[in-house]
């Protein structure tokens, strides 16, 4: 039986996983965070590359093009920390959603790929797949991966993501009150460059980011639901109490930034 190394440096390609040199090597090193059209893109530009998704460097470009930019484009009163006047700084809304909020979504990457891997990769070592089970397991994998690629899944996440700034656009011709965002006057609302910014590029990013993880956690579902109904190992007597099957209930772990990312806008609003 191969096993893969979990936290090794080079991997072979993720579409090449579920067609590697073994059955188990494909499980052994699935990677949630990598694939799809997004993926694609980022590797054009060079802001990741095929072995590593360089998760801490594009989180300060993402965070900088969210939060940075409007951030600048506000100066001189971008420094106002006045609640009274919603001034940038002050707003809860700014710092969750386009600095903690993006942040987390992309430093997550890593963590849950890593995460997701090591517990497929318990399968192999264990072995908890029946060797007659092994073959329809990369099946299993492969579909997961085709999903995982899916470019309906990233258009539709984008929809939703214009769609949400559409919104937004919306909701500043509705507002009262003047902001960092918009200029209230009264023949009518006037959108500052900074708030023109966070509609076109800050609330899209946000969305898109989070849809995309929500997304491929649930292809990740989908692969274990599938896994389990195959021919597995199982023992009665494991120490475990689960028959071999508690460390899966480890995988949450991995999903540590990406529900502080969530939260922290939830809890803004």
């Amino acid at each position: 039986m191969v096993v893969m190394s979990v936290n090794g440096a080079a991997h072979p390609s993720a579409d090449n996983d579920a067609v590697g040199n073994s059955p188990s090597a494909g499980l052994a090193n699935f990677r949630a965070s990598h694939g799809g059209p997004f993926f694609e893109l980022q590797a054009q530009l060079r802001l990741l590359r095929e072995n590593t998704l360089r998760a801490g460097t594009r989180a300060v470009l993402f965070v900088a093009l969210a939060w940075g930019v409007p951030f600048l484009l506000g100066i001189p009163r971008s420094f106002s920390l006045d609640h009274s006047h919603n001034a940038y700084l002050a707003d809860p809304g700014v710092w969750a959603k386009f600095f903690i909020g993006i942040g987390a979504f992309v430093l997550a990457e890593q963590q849950v790929e890593r995460g997701l891997r090591a517990r497929l990769a318990q399968f192999v070592r264990a072995p908890i797949i029946a060797p007659t089970a092994m073959a329809q397991a990369t099946r299993e994998l492969s579909e997961a991966l085709r999903q995982r690629d899916s470019r309906r899944a990233e258009l539709v996440c984008l929809v939703v993501a214009i769609f949400a700034a559409a919104l937004s656009y919306l909701n500043f011709h509705t507002v009262d009150v003047s902001s960092w965002a918009v200029e209230h006057r009264p023949e009518g609302n006037r959108i500052s460059a900074a708030g023109w910014w966070s509609i076109c590029v800050s609330l899209p990013l946000f969305v898109f980011l989070f849809l995309r993880g929500m997304w491929r956690h649930l292809v990740w579902a989908h692969l274990l639901r599938r896994i389990a109904g195959l021919d597995l190992r199982l023992v009665a007597t494991h120490p475990d109490g689960k028959g071999g099957l508690a460390f899966i209930a480890q995988y949450p772990n991995a999903y540590v930034f990406f529900v502080f990312g969530m939260s922290s806008a939830q809890c803004a609003s």
